[in-house]
């Protein structure tokens, strides 16, 4: 079992401690009429019930859904507290998901005493200092059922901001994809579906199942319906002809999501063999059905140079990128042009170089798989003892930006021909076996 998100989670409130919000019937239908209902608000308190509040804190909210006796929970994030008048502090709320156990449950289940006051407090807003927070979430995730939203609220407190691990290379493919098919994160999934015990960038995607205010009223539906956790070999009746077709293991998935834009759909998994964090580095496969192309994106990571004098960012290829290369070129060998298509570049490959530690959102810069060749033959791919690099000082600028690159993508005039993508079957499991992990996002007709 990956259990590092409920490690994440308690260290978290074992910081800063938590809120608790209670809403009364009138905030909660309120609510209800809002575009996001309880999943993302903003409230205004006086100064004094939320000077203790320093965002971000997870936060909960406590309230009576409509027509019910019930009393329930819901977790999210509170991301801003800002004074706007002299009397008033406005509080965001984002994030929103549902708990699966009502507040009688949960007080039934606990034993400690200083917990079931503070769920018995009945105020506005309630700080609750770090050690009671842990005993809290430990509580709920006592309920195997609350594993989910407890799971995603530890993911977006730990959302990858800058290129330092693999986990934020999976981070920028998931959002490239997204990009590619003219979306961003903002937008709702029309389903996500993920591995049990296993642990995907998906799960920091908002789930259009997850709108806290559809079925709001109705006592007897849960107002939130969970992402599903299934067994790693019943992904296979939920996966029709695309995956077999372009054969990402079974074994492998760790969860699939998938949106819908103008009458497309775009469905993006993430694979790897061992966790992400073992893995060797990251891939991004874009299989776009509509434009009949496909494109590969393989992640490295540029290291600063501290002996240079000028600042310099540097890749050294090792023996496994010549691997990596004879790979490709043998994939780039079954190219062959369609009479009915055209591409600026017939080859599926790019490499995306990024700059440790630098923000996801400037901090790479791509390269076709034939200027890289031609780069590490040429005189400024070698350093001062005659070794061969990349360094980004000497590319002098003459790279592919991330807003082109995308618009190539989205045009169809770079990447294999439909023809071709039929190798992707071998290449795939290659790039698996070699303990990369894998986003491929496919995008294709609604009605296909």
């Amino acid at each position: 079992m990956d259990d590092t998100w409920f490690f994440r989670l308690i260290s978290f409130v074992k910081r800063k401690g938590c809120i608790i919000l209670q809403f009364d019937s009138e905030m909660v239908e309120r609510a209800s009429l809002s575009k996001h209902g309880l999943n993302e608000f903003t409230k205004t308190y006086l100064h004094d019930l939320t000077k203790k509040i320093s965002p971000p804190l997870v936060c909960f909210i406590l309230y009576q859904p409509l027509e019910s006796c019930k009393t329930q929970l819901n977790i999210g994030v509170l991301s801003s507290n800002a004074a706007i008048s002299t009397f008033e502090s406005r509080i965001k709320y984002k994030n929103g998901k549902k708990l699966f156990s009502n507040l009688k449950e949960l007080l039934d289940k606990n034993h400690d005493l200083a917990v079931s006051e503070i769920l018995s407090i009945k105020k506005q807003v309630t700080y609750v200092k770090p050690n009671l927070s842990v005993k809290l979430i430990e509580l709920l995730s006592s309920f195997t059922s609350n594993h989910n939203s407890l799971q995603y609220i530890s993911e977006s407190l730990n959302t990858p901001t800058k290129y330092s691990n693999n986990s934020a290379l999976q981070e920028d493919a998931i959002q490239t994809a997204l990009r590619a098919f003219g979306i961003n994160n903002n937008e709702f999934a029309l389903d996500i579906t993920l591995m049990e015990d296993k642990s995907t960038g998906l799960l920091r995607l908002k789930d259009k199942n997850d709108l806290i205010s559809e079925n709001f009223g109705d006592p007897e539906l849960k107002l939130l319906k969970p992402t599903r956790f299934i067994e790693d070999n019943a992904i296979a009746k939920d996966v029709y002809s695309l995956l077999s077709r372009y054969s990402l293991e079974i074994n492998s998935l760790t969860g699939k999501a998938l949106f819908e834009k103008n009458g497309e759909y775009l469905e993006i998994y993430t694979a790897n063999r061992t966790t992400l964090e073992q893995a060797l580095g990251v891939d991004l496969i874009y299989i776009n059905l509509t434009q009949k192309n496909t494109v590969m994106v393989q992640y490295k990571m540029l290291e600063q140079n501290e002996n240079s004098t000028q600042r310099d960012w540097i890749y050294y290829p090792n023996e496994k990128m010549r691997d990596e290369l004879t790979r490709m070129r043998r994939f780039n060998q079954c190219l062959g042009p369609d009479t009915n298509e055209y591409r600026l570049n017939k080859s599926a490959f790019y490499l995306k170089f990024v700059k440790r530690d630098a923000a996801l959102k400037n901090g790479s810069i791509i390269l076709p798989l034939d200027h890289y060749e031609k780069i590490v033959d040429s005189s400024r791919a070698r350093g001062p003892r005659k070794g061969v690099r990349i360094s980004y000082n000497q590319l002098k600028g003459q790279y592919l930006r991330q807003g082109p690159f995308l618009g190539l993508i989205q045009s169809g005039y770079i990447g294999s021909y439909s023809k071709t993508t039929g190798a992707l079957r071998t290449i795939i499991n290659e790039i698996i076996d070699d303990n990369r992990a894998v986003i491929t996002a496919i995008q294709r007709q609604a009605k296909a």
